[in-house]
């Protein structure tokens, strides 16, 4: 028992010293950076290792309650006295600014304290979550001065739509059993990150920039990609943006098609079993010709280095569009669902493709095990194809030319000419 006794002691005592020292060497390598290598006055490894040592030893003697507590609350006024003595000559007598020295001590005098009783995880969570915050502070510091006062502003708005109103809209019930908000409000939500994406890449990388956010954000939501990169482009001139929407506009319905055609192959295993991956004849073809498209305009946006001027972090009033579209697809689809027709696939798979392509095609992926796999395959490509024909329905009309709206359909309908004829080949029982 008293082998197992001195273990516990010399691991805590360790943890807390470590964590102290992993603070400090923080903050001598810091102080060592502003002076140009030279050492200064400001605490290091040392200091800060023997404050931890000294919190896991308090309580550790302190035990896991009664009049020990006594003890830890009593140990902590050297701590703050010294913290206060440090500060008074620092602060008064050097006259040297600034706070963040001693709560970090504070905060190491904790780590310490919560190893000594025993609650590692903690204490070396702690420990490496104040090291990583004081470790950004160089990058930190640049990226507050590069961000002006209607970026903050876009910041808090865009936590204020996530942490406050989600909540309060997560609460709500279907508008008259139908309208599902919460759906409209993930959609809306969307559209404003992807926004604020699009702006923050344009405004770091330019041109290029949005072509990264379009690879990426398409994987989420293509409908508020277009929206988002329909808005961001307002600020080119006529023929940098026409050439930019062109390599956009493929990309972003290129990524959608690869994604939809692995969530197929991936619904016909696990709904249908390895007997279904027959239907992968089907859906290889679109995923190999859609990802050599994405490529393709890939290179031709990434190769720019224009410059982009976007007038607003946030558009809310585009992301009020897009979800309106949303809700009027959403109840057309559910309307004809109530009507009995949502019995045809074909008609499913038409319909629901125009408002979410991945959820019909998991509702189709479900009934597999009751129709045929060439039916099934129909209906599900047939929602692509449909997915892929709906994106001018979410772009930002009013800053789009005749020449940059007939790019838009352009792809678009040549784009779900490859889906369409599979979802026909289907039919067809080619499969």
């Amino acid at each position: 028992m008293a082998e197992a006794e001195s273990s516990i002691f010399i691991v805590r005592m360790l943890v807390g010293l470590l964590g102290g020292v992993l603070v400090g060497l923080e903050r001598e390598r810091a102080q060592s950076a502003r002076r140009g290598g030279k050492s200064g006055s400001v605490p290091g490894m040392r200091t800060f290792g023997l404050v931890a040592l000294y919190g896991a030893l308090s309580s550790y003697i302190a035990g896991p309650g009664g009049g020990g507590s006594i003890f830890l609350v009593v140990s902590v006024l050297p701590v703050l006295a010294f913290i206060m003595l440090y500060a008074y000559t620092r602060m008064l007598k050097q006259r040297i600014l600034g706070i963040t020295t001693y709560i970090v001590m504070l905060n190491t005098f904790l780590i310490g304290t919560l190893a000594g009783m025993g609650l590692i995880l903690e204490s070396v969570s702690i420990s490496v979550l104040v090291t990583l915050l004081l470790a950004l502070k160089t990058p930190a510091e640049r990226i507050a001065s590069s961000i002006d006062y209607a970026e903050l502003i876009a910041m808090l708005e865009v936590a204020a739509l996530f942490l406050i109103i989600g909540p309060i809209v997560s609460t709500m019930p279907p508008i008259l059993g139908v309208v599902d908000l919460m759906k409209a409000y993930l959609f809306f939500s969307m559209v404003i990150a992807l926004s604020f994406t699009s702006y923050t890449a344009a405004r770091i990388w330019g041109a290029r920039g949005l072509v990264y956010s379009a690879l990426l954000g398409s994987i989420v939501s293509s409908e508020a990609m277009i929206s988002a990169i329909t808005r961001s482009i307002s600020g080119m001139s006529g023929e940098a943006r026409r050439r930019l929407l062109s390599s956009l506009v493929p990309i972003v319905i290129g990524v959608m098609q690869v994604k939809t055609a692995v969530l197929i192959a991936v619904a016909l295993y696990l709904f249908g079993g390895p007997g279904a991956l027959q239907g992968l004849v089907l859906v290889a073809p679109l995923a190999a010709i859609s990802a050599v498209v994405v490529y393709i305009n890939y290179l031709r946006g990434a190769s720019g280095d224009v410059s982009i001027t976007v007038e607003s972090p946030l558009s809310w009033s585009t992301a009020a569009k897009s979800a309106l579209a949303y809700l009027v697809l959403t109840l057309a689809s559910t309307l004809v669902a109530k009507t009995g027709l949502d019995q045809t696939l074909l008609v499913l798979g038409l319909v629901g493709g125009l408002v979410n392509a991945t959820a019909t095609i998991l509702g189709i992926a479900s009934v597999l095990g009751s129709v045929g796999i060439c039916t099934a395959m129909s209906s599900m490509i047939l929602a692509v194809a449909t997915a892929t024909l709906n994106k001018p329905l979410y772009a930002e009309y009013k800053t789009l030319g005749p020449g940059e709206r007939r790019i838009l359909w352009m792809w678009s309908i040549a784009m779900a000419l490859v889906p369409l004829a599979l979802a026909v080949a289907a039919a067809l029982g080619t499969c």
